[in-house]
Formats: C-alpha cells, sequence, structure tokens
C-alpha cells in the first residue's frame, strides 16, 4: 500500500520509505552472494546467484518477511512496511533475464491477488491466467473503442404487489460471450472501468429520458458503480452534468456499491457518497452477504437500500433459517434502509420473502435481464395490470 503513504504524507516523505526500504534489502546478509536491485517505483528484485536447497530458500524468505514485519520508525513516525514476493528460479523457470523478471512479476501479483504480505512460487498456469487475461483486456479495450457495450435491464419489484418498480441495468459486450462477473474485474484492474462506468451512467440516464419522453411513470433505473469510480475525482461533477444534460430528475437514478467501497480510502468514499446523496441519487448497498459484510457499516456508510445477496437467500431462507432473514430485515428497516433480494428463482421464495417482509424482490422468478425495446413492453405491460 506504497501509494497511500504518498496520497497521506506527500512524495517527500514516501522517497524517505523507500531508501529505508533500499537499506533495510540491502543490509541482509543471509546469503553470502546476494545483490538487491530497485527496478522502479516500490519493486525491488533480489539476486541470489548460486547453487542452494529449496529449505534454504523458504528459511530465507522467512527471514525476509520477519525483518519487514518489526516496527520501524522514519522520521518518528511509525510505519507498517509489508511485501508481496513472487519466487523464479533459474534454470527450472526461465532462461533470460527478461522472463525471470516477467516471471518473478507474475508469481509477485498473484502473491498479492491472494492478500498481499505473502509470497509465491512461479508456476506455469500464471502464464495462461496471464494470456487469458490479456485476451480479455484487448477485447474490452476494443468494445470501448468501437462502442461495442449495450445495456440489459432486469426487473425488481414489490414484494407485496409483485407489480414492476425499477430496472437494474446490467453491461454486455456486443457478440461476445464473456460474461461482466469475468470482464469487470479485468476492467476495474487496467483501470477501464472508469471509461466503461461513465458510459453505463450516459446510457442509463439517456434511457431514464427516453422513456420519460413516452409518458412512462416507472422509468427508475439502478446501474452499478465501481470502488474506483467513487475515488474518481471528478465523479460527482459527471453525474451532476449528466443530470443537467438529460433533464431527467434525480429521483429516477440509483448507484449500487458494493462493500469493497469501505476496504481503501473510507473517510474519502463515505464523503464521496454523501456528496452523491445531495444531487438527490439513491444509492444500494449490493451483495450484501458476501465477502466482508458487516451490520456494523450499516450504521454510517450513507445509503438507502440493501440488496442481500442470493447466496444469504439461499443459506437461510429454509424453513429452520428464516428467522435469520427476518431478523437481518427488520434491523435494516429498523435503520430506515429498504431491502431487496436477490436471485428470487421459484413462487414459493417469493412467498416466503414476502412474509419476512422484504420490500423489493429480484430474480429469474420474475424476469430475466431483457433489451432495452422488451424494457419497454414490459413497463407498458404493467402499466395495463391498472
Amino acid at each position: 500500500d506504497f501509494k497511500n503513504i504518498n496520497d497521506t504524507l506527500g512524495h517527500y516523505y514516501g522517497d524517505k520509505v523507500l531508501k529505508y526500504v533500499s537499506r533495510l534489502v540491502s543490509s541482509i546478509t543471509f546469503f553470502e552472494e546476494y545483490t538487491p536491485y530497485r527496478i522502479g517505483g516500490d519493486e525491488f528484485v533480489l539476486h541470489i546467484p548460486g547453487a542452494f536447497s529449496e529449505s534454504q530458500m523458504k528459511t530465507f524468505i522467512a527471514y525476509l518477511f520477519e525483518t519487514f514485519g518489526k516496527t520501524h520508525y522514519i522520521d518518528n513516525i511509525k510505519n507498517t512496511i509489508t511485501a508481496s514476493l513472487g519466487v523464479v528460479r533459474y534454470p527450472e523457470d526461465a532462461n533470460s533475464v527478461d522472463e525471470i523478471i516477467m516471471k518473478a512479476d507474475l508469481a509477485m501479483y498473484n502473491a498479492k491477488k491472494q492478500g498481499k504480505n505473502r509470497y509465491c512460487y512461479f508456476e506455469q498456469s500464471m502464464i495462461e491466467s496471464f494470456d487469458w487475461k490479456i485476451s480479455i483486456e484487448k477485447e474490452l479495450r476494443e468494445a470501448v473503442e468501437n462502442n461495442l457495450f449495450y445495456l440489459m435491464y432486469q426487473p425488481i419489484v414489490d414484494a407485496m404487489t409483485g407489480r414492476f418498480k425499477y430496472f437494474e441495468a446490467l453491461i454486455r459486450i456486443k457478440d461476445s460471450n464473456i460474461p461482466p462477473n469475468i470482464f469487470i474485474p479485468v476492467a476495474e484492474e487496467t483501470g477501464l472501468i472508469l471509461k466503461i462506468g461513465r458510459w453505463v451512467i450516459e446510457e442509463a440516464m439517456a434511457q431514464i429520458k427516453v422513456w420519460e419522453n413516452m409518458g412512462l411513470e416507472n422509468r427508475k433505473i439502478s446501474v452499478n458503480v465501481s470502488p474506483m469510480q467513487v475515488q474518481e475525482y471528478e465523479l460527482i461533477n459527471f453525474l451532476r452534468n449528466e443530470l443537467i444534460i438529460n433533464n431527467i430528475d434525480p429521483a429516477d437514478f440509483e448507484i449500487e456499491i458494493t462493500e469493497s467501497v469501505l476496504l481503501e480510502n473510507r473517510e474519502h468514499n463515505i464523503k464521496v457518497l454523501e456528496n452523491i446523496k445531495e444531487l438527490g441519487i439513491k444509492i444500494a448497498l449490493d451483495d450484501f452477504g458476501t465477502g466482508y459484510s458487516s451490520l456494523s457499516y450499516l450504521t454510517y456508510i450513507p445509503v438507502d437500500k440493501i440488496k442481500l445477496d442470493k447466496s444469504l437467500k439461499d443459506r437461510f431462507l429454509s424453513l429452520d433459517n428464516s428467522q435469520v432473514i427476518k431478523g437481518l430485515i427488520s434491523l435494516c428497516h429498523g435503520l430506515d434502509l429498504k431491502v431487496v433480494v436477490e436471485g428470487v428463482e421459484t413462487l414459493d421464495e417469493s412467498e416466503n420473502l414476502k412474509i419476512q417482509n422484504v420490500d423489493y424482490l429480484q430474480g429469474y422468478y420474475f424476469s430475466k435481464p431483457m433489451k432495452k425495446e422488451d424494457a419497454t413492453l414490459y413497463i407498458e405491460n404493467d402499466i395495463k395490470k391498472d
């Protein structure tokens, strides 16, 4: 998390930390022949020539992490310094310097992906995974450049009446079999999510205006917003401008965030969410029940609605466990939060959740995601029920 040091204490202090770490890795005398290099940013290469056993390497790595794990004071400021480490062996894994460093980088990336402050040996499967990720990134860039995205709309209904209330917009790539749960993480890793996220907001707001011009009342759309978008400097101005350009009521637009928005830059992100609410836009906390879900942050994160994940519904909706869902819904209502349950697939689930006093339901039992033309018909058919 070196970026956080630069952001909070400044680049001048960040340089001091880098010099400190340089001295730290240079002072290691575990191997007789050993040379550390700084190859850029906060990345270092530790070169250990000669033959040594697997157990020696593991002992060295343990020593390295122990060295980093000690308390470090720089300019009288206490620092917690951790490292992610990728290990590559010559000639077993690679035969050239470039290949060695590239594979060490892949192994280090894998260590970061597993939670940081750990090490990974290079494995061939990492190359295959990397090639697969590159192919997805290439397809994403082509989609961004050639406007190959489109939105599908899944209805969310009133739990008590079964009547349509609003849509969740879900992004797809034209003529592609890659699902969003695969390409969205790659978009976030590459930073493409910022352009893609803006396109989604533009498209959804424009569609709200189309339905407004048609005289359709239930035209509200909810879109998913990445934590990276929340951290984007111009997000508030962008949302404000799009509302003005499309001349729509902010109450017709909602964003969905996940709890990962609280994992980094929490105070900043909460302030951004508060500013979004000041625009009149509603906020829903999506996928509750997965990852790091905590009831405590429901008391301070500025959201209007909680979306209970399908996995939570599957686990606790049985007759033996339904009190868990009921208690959670009651708690959310006590905090003045509306509750949506995702992944509703049967009439029995729908009826059971209605008994639990949930507000909204979403899932294949009501409808799969549909194209905008079918979504228009869906709204019109719901109106005819009046």
